[in-house]
């Protein structure tokens, strides 16, 4: 739980259920399924406070691996194909 003592408030509840062990790099996918801009700021900032390198370009595979995980796991609802194709297609057209 996010306790604050100070306030003798509760700020929040962690749920670790769907939690796991994977790549530092898998890390940064989740940012950049939103901003592509906001994933590059929080790797430089990431890499500039731990001085670990982290590969853009793995970063940016492992989304569109995500992309088309989720379109995989959605093909059966026909509602959201379109904005899964095209998610994929926008990730394609600035992957190098």
């Amino acid at each position: 739980m996010a306790f604050d003592h100070a306030a003798g408030r509760l700020n929040g509840v962690y749920d670790f259920a769907d939690s796991g062990l994977g790549p530092l790099h898998q890390d940064f996918l989740y940012s950049n399924l939103i901003s592509a801009d906001l994933t590059a700021r929080i790797i430089t900032a990431y890499e500039r406070e731990t001085g670990r390198h982290i590969d853009r370009d793995r970063v940016d595979l492992l989304t569109g691996t995500h992309r088309l995980w989720e379109l995989a796991m959605e093909a059966h609802l026909p509602a959201h194909i379109d904005a899964l194709v095209e998610a994929i297609a926008l990730w394609a057209g600035r992957s190098r």
